[in-house]
Order: structure tokens, then C-alpha cells, then sequence
């Protein structure tokens, strides 16, 4: 292979992949500016909320998750790339790991629910199933109490909501 084969490769490689490569990446920035600015908005607005914070963080880190998702999914569709094999594979994972995860699932879920609706929050007295204390905490897997006899309890969002 000659100087001469080298630079015709190099050529038909720019020609050829080039403007994708830059149409990519142009989609790509774009798009990561624009979900910086609307994670921005979106953080303002809900620190702003009387949202529990832990819910907050809960949410803005899978929106945050799903934007980036969708910014990536759209730069390879404007190259060109088929992306419906890709979500498809996703998708796949996600009911698999839902499956796996049922139990936790349904904590977090549960979890959720106690942050909004409030229906007790740290520092009252709760009552559940033969164990009184104080809420210490409202976790999104679990809440933790602590008993009057000073022991530290975790029970799980989902006996809680579901009893």
C-alpha cells in the first residue's frame, strides 16, 4: 500500500462518514444543552415545591436518566442509525429487571405515595403492627422508626402502605 492509497482511503472515509459523524454531534450538543437548561427549570421549579426531597432528587435523576436517554436515541437516528432495535432492547431489560425487582419496585412505589400524601412524616408517633416509636425517617425503600424501648426499626414502604 502507497502514500497515494492511503490518502484515497482517508478521502473516501471523510466523504463518506464525515458529515455524519458532524451531523451527530451537532444534534448531540444541541440536545445536551437544551436538557442542561430544561434540568435546570426543571430543579428550580421543584425545590420551589413542597415536595418531600427526597422524592425530588428521586425524580429529577430519572427524568435526568430518560432526557439524556431520548438526546442520544434522537443523534442516532438523524446518522441514520436504526434506534427501534435499540428501545426494543431496552424495553426487554426494563420488564426483566421490573420482574426481578417487584418487591423493591413496589417499596419505591409505596414510598412515593407516604412522601406526597404524608399521611405521617418524621417525628410523629406511629403505630404498626405491635412496634410504636417515633418516625425517624421516610426512606424511598423504607421507613425507619424508632422504638420506645430504643431500638431502631426499618419497615418496608409496602407492609406500610398496604396494612
Amino acid at each position: 500500500m502507497n502514500d497515494f492509497d492511503v490518502i484515497t482511503m482517508f478521502n473516501s472515509f471523510c466523504e463518506k462518514y464525515l458529515p455524519k459523524i458532524t451531523i451527530f454531534l451537532i444534534v448531540f450538543a444541541v440536545g445536551t444543552i437544551i436538557v442542561k437548561l430544561l434540568l435546570k427549570l426543571i430543579k428550580k421549579i421543584l425545590n420551589k415545591s413542597k415536595i418531600e426531597r427526597t422524592v425530588v432528587t428521586f425524580f429529577f435523576s430519572i427524568l435526568k436518566i430518560v432526557l439524556y436517554l431520548m438526546v442520544v436515541m434522537t443523534s442516532l437516528s438523524t446518522i441514520g442509525v436504526n434506534v427501534s432495535s435499540i428501545i426494543t432492547t431496552f424495553a426487554a431489560a426494563a420488564i426483566t429487571a421490573g420482574l426481578a425487582l417487584q418487591e423493591s419496585l413496589g417499596n419505591v412505589a409505596s414510598g412515593v405515595v407516604i412522601l406526597i400524601s404524608k399521611p405521617f412524616v418524621a417525628g410523629d408517633i406511629l403505630e404498626f403492627e405491635g412496634i410504636k416509636g417515633y418516625v425517624r425517617s421516610i426512606r424511598i425503600f423504607s421507613t425507619q422508626i424508632h422504638t420506645f424501648d430504643n431500638k431502631i426499626v426499618n419497615i418496608p414502604n409496602s407492609r406500610l402502605t398496604a396494612n
